[in-house]
């Protein structure tokens, strides 16, 4: 697996399922700034505020038109068999909740401190332990973790703006000192 920060701002996702992990995916997406488009045959949770769109159906082949992922909340492996084989079809990437065999990416568990993110992951074998661990990454980070973010980018902005490629700057004395600040 490769961990990947992707920007999911105006991207089509599509989401399976409307129960109290489909919500709390498609919550996750949303916040993101992902378009996201659930289909549900029932509602075992209420549905997320900021859904692109919502059909109170089951899930038709041409749902996975334009889309970028697609998480399958389903919890049923005989409709997890034809979700995966279209996707695949497709080349769009599924994650099937809690089968993380037939998932081709995973949700890590992640904290944000300003525009620096932390992202945890266990590659499905333990969303519980990916947990921990980033609550205790958390414990971990300066205070001014977020700040530093901020100066850092500015930094980097005013080289760019001056015409100095930054990959020759040796950051980790930077990095250190705005993080004793």
């Amino acid at each position: 697996m490769l961990p990947l920060a992707i920007k999911l701002e105006g991207r089509p996702v599509l989401v399976i399922g409307c129960g109290v992990i489909g919500r709390r995916k498609a919550q996750q997406l949303i916040s993101q700034g992902a378009l996201v488009t659930m289909v549900t045959r029932e509602f075992l949770a209420e549905a997320p505020e900021g859904l692109s769109e919502l059909h109170h159906r089951d899930v038709a082949l041409s749902d996975f038109d334009g889309k970028l992922l697609v998480i399958s909340a389903t919890g049923d492996r005989s409709v997890n068999d034809g979700l995966v084989a279209e996707a695949r079809r497709r080349g769009v990437l599924i994650n099937c909740v809690d089968d993380p065999d037939r998932c081709d990416f995973y949700f890590c568990a992640t904290l944000t401190e300003g525009e620096v993110s932390v992202a945890v992951s266990t590659n499905g074998a333990s969303p519980a332990l990916a947990k921990a661990i980033r609550n205790r990454l958390a414990q971990a980070l300066p205070a001014n973790t977020a700040q530093a973010a901020q100066e850092l980018r500015a930094m980097r902005a005013k080289l760019h703006a001056e015409g100095v490629s930054t990959e020759d700057i040796y950051w980790d004395d930077i990095v250190e000192q705005l993080l004793q600040d």
